[in-house]
């Protein structure tokens, strides 16, 4: 059993010449998250697992198109971030344990980028 809610944005600029050229910034961000629990009702109500659930994001986009007739749009990412990560904790079957995971990347104008990835899992 789960729910989650997500909210998102998706904004653009108003266009402006830029000496040849027409230019706006879009931005694509947004936020998710959840809850999910496992329960057990028969032969009697026992709660197997519970956890929680995170997804962030963001893309700073510029596009850009020529003045010059029969030119299209085209864009390139300023920044962008994702990260996702997740908290379980299991109850059953013996031990209990929590387990954890975060992962994602930022890269700042498909240059520079750094990935992420780490986890945990222990007995409680």
């Amino acid at each position: 059993l789960g729910l989650g809610v997500q909210y998102s944005v998706n904004a653009k600029t108003p266009t402006i010449w830029l000496f040849l050229f027409e230019v706006n910034v879009g931005v694509d961000a947004g936020l998710a998250f959840g809850v999910v629990v496992a329960v057990r009702y028969n032969p009697n109500f026992a709660l197997l697992r519970a956890g929680i659930w995170a997804d962030l994001w963001a893309d700073i986009v510029v596009n850009y198109k020529s003045t010059l007739p029969f030119s299209k749009w085209k864009s390139f990412s300023l920044l962008k971030i994702y990260a996702q990560g997740d908290l379980l904790l299991t109850f059953e079957p013996k031990p209990s344990t929590l387990e954890g995971k975060l992962k994602g990347y930022v890269r700042l104008l498909g240059l520079f980028s750094v990935d992420f990835d780490a986890g945990f899992k222990k007995e409680i």
